[in-house]
């Protein structure tokens, strides 16, 4: 008999990535709940971080056709 854990999971086989990856956020910040805090203010320190960086020019933004161009390259397409 299967258990509430692999019936859950085999569900989950005909979610879309979107709604897995969600219930797999919603699980880990009930679980964890410091821990999503923490990764979360990382995140956001992040972002400002780089933020800050564009802005006062310490590192230059790459435009997407360039960004596309090189993954083109890398992946042989």
């Amino acid at each position: 008999m299967a258990t509430p854990v692999d019936e859950v999971l085999s569900q989950t086989r005909t979610w879309p990535r979107e709604a897995v990856i969600e219930l797999i956020h919603k699980l880990h910040a009930e679980l964890e709940p410091s821990i999503a805090a923490d990764i979360e203010q990382a995140w956001k320190e992040e972002a400002l971080n780089r933020w800050r960086d564009l802005e006062t020019g310490a590192v230059q933004g790459v435009p997407l056709e360039e960004v596309r161009r090189q993954m083109r390259a890398l992946l042989g397409r």
